[in-house]
């Protein structure tokens, strides 16, 4: 537990360097966005995870969670690296040069 914990947390910090650093004039309405939507999910898990695991049993319901999280967040850094300064043009709140 104490490595995915250190490990969440310091994915949780990178992306709030990543938005204060692209959106500096609106860092907090960024961040507040971001924590917004990972309070949703928190909220949202509980709602789900009883009949998840009551169909699928603890090994295949830890699995399924572990296969979104590959299937989101390996992609995730190598998409943002190519399409980030594409995305931060587009934007009119992001830091520009």
């Amino acid at each position: 537990m104490v490595i995915f914990s250190v490990g969440t947390d310091i994915s949780f910090q990178c992306a709030t360097a990543y938005l204060i650093d692209c959106y500096t004039r609106f860092a907090a309405s960024g961040i507040a966005a971001a924590v917004l939507l990972r309070s949703f999910a928190g909220f949202g898990f509980p709602l789900f995870a009883p009949a998840m695991y009551a169909a699928l049993g603890w090994g295949w319901g830890n699995s399924l969670l572990g296969f979104i999280a590959l299937l989101l967040g390996v992609p995730a850094p190598f998409l943002l690296w190519r399409y980030g300064p594409a995305l931060r043009n587009n934007s009119k709140y992001a830091a520009g040069e």
